[in-house]
């Protein structure tokens, strides 16, 4: 069962469990074994092409790697920083 925890602890979840740089794709692929993903956030976002959640993620993700909290190793990869 997924624990109630926020979007962004979420993602920092996934990234602790990682040895090595994570890809965005993963990341999308690999959230809901962290987080609830909720059926709105499933449905594609009205401006973009692409499901809500994928917005939100890099949204935190960027955040993340302004607060120096993840780093981002190449084009679409994250790691978190210890």
């Amino acid at each position: 069962m997924v624990a109630k925890i926020s979007l962004r602890e979420a993602i920092l979840e996934l990234l602790k469990q990682k040895d090595k740089p994570i890809s965005l794709q993963n990341i999308y692929f690999e959230i809901d074994k962290y987080y609830l993903v909720t059926s709105y956030e499933k449905e594609l976002d009205e401006k973009y092409p692409s499901p809500r959640i994928e917005h939100e993620i890099r949204s935190i993700i960027t955040r993340l790697v302004k607060e120096k909290r993840v780093t981002r190793q190449k084009r679409g990869f994250y790691q978190i920083l210890n």
